[in-house]
């Protein structure tokens, strides 16, 4: 459905998926943050998004090792030459060769999208606008200097983020937001948001050289479900069934399913701590899920290639 021009409430952009989720079957059109016009999506296809975040998170603090578990799940993709989004945590993106090689393999296979996860594993809901968008800015720079390609998705760490997020995505030209489905209780939401977001007004610093890129409209395309789900800050594993069954129902209401994967799923854990032996069983897991995906009429996809067959088939 179309957007109020300029001074539409946030809760009426993306409170609800059935409002603002951008949609993918015949009865519903996708529409944008802040838009004043909407595309009639296809429906000829279904889309699953399998969204990969923390990339890479080899922190000294963890007493574990990810890397191997994301080099497992890129060459999974790879090997069945399929699409996947990576959540790069910038900051960390050039602390492994091996990573980057894997990620520019997937780039020239054209199968990989990169996707901003900030520079640090931080919560955006936490900073000033001027914060945010430094984080974001100096994201953007280093991942375009690494692989030649800006991202134009940002997945905010712990899905949290609020009005300053969307502003400074805007002066940056970052044009998709992918935070989680449930977002009623985002205060964000009872802010008032208006077109007239001119970098010099909104913002007291020098001018940067993305500021050309501003742009008026922001699409949310959320987490619709899990690989695995954080509680209390522990990682539970969501049982294969489920991710089916909500697969099969966001499939049905919007054309589209975005899955999140972390890391830590691949890799075991011993009485509740990890370890760093790869799972093979959750890789087997992984794959079995991508074959049942596929086996459905389902093709897997990327957040940018699903905006471009929204708006392709305007």
């Amino acid at each position: 459905m179309a957007m109020n021009n300029s001074k539409s409430l946030i809760r009426r952009w993306i409170r609800k998926a059935f409002d603002s989720v951008p949609s993918l079957n015949n009865s519903t059109s996708i529409s944008a943050i802040g838009s004043s016009f909407s595309h009639q999506a296809p429906h000829s296809r279904n889309y699953v998004i399998f969204r990969f975040d923390d990339i890479p998170y080899d922190v000294p603090e963890n007493e574990y090792n990810l890397i191997d578990a994301e080099l497992a799940i890129m060459d999974l993709f790879i090997e069945k030459n399929q699409k996947l989004s990576l959540a790069l945590v910038a900051s960390y993106v050039n602390e492994s060769q091996s990573v980057i090689k894997k990620i520019e393999e997937g780039l020239n296979l054209d199968l990989f999208e990169l996707a901003i996860h900030g520079w640090e594993h931080t919560d955006f809901a936490l900073m000033s606008e001027i914060q945010q968008h430094k984080f974001l800015f100096d994201a953007l720079n280093k991942i375009e200097h690494i692989f030649g390609r800006c991202p134009q998705v940002f997945i905010p760490p712990y899905n949290s983020f609020n009005e300053h997020t969307l502003q400074a995505m805007k002066r940056l030209g970052i044009s998709v937001l992918s935070s989680e489905l449930d977002l009623d209780e985002n205060e964000a939401f009872n802010m008032k948001h208006t077109q007239d977001q001119s970098p010099g007004k909104r913002i007291e610093e020098k001018q940067d050289p993305l500021d050309d890129k501003v742009i008026n409209s922001i699409y949310h395309i959320p987490q619709m479900t899990g690989y695995d789900t954080f509680k209390r800050s522990r990682l539970f594993k969501v049982p294969i069934k489920r991710i089916l069954k909500e697969i099969d129902s966001n499939i049905s209401r919007y054309g589209y399913a975005v899955i999140t994967i972390h890391p830590q799923s691949i890799i075991k854990c011993i009485d509740g701590k990890y370890t760093n032996e790869i799972d093979t069983r959750e890789i087997t897991n992984v794959e079995n899920l991508i074959e049942v995906v596929r086996s459905k009429n389902m093709e897997l996809s990327t957040f940018s290639h699903l905006l471009y067959q929204a708006s392709s088939s305007n």
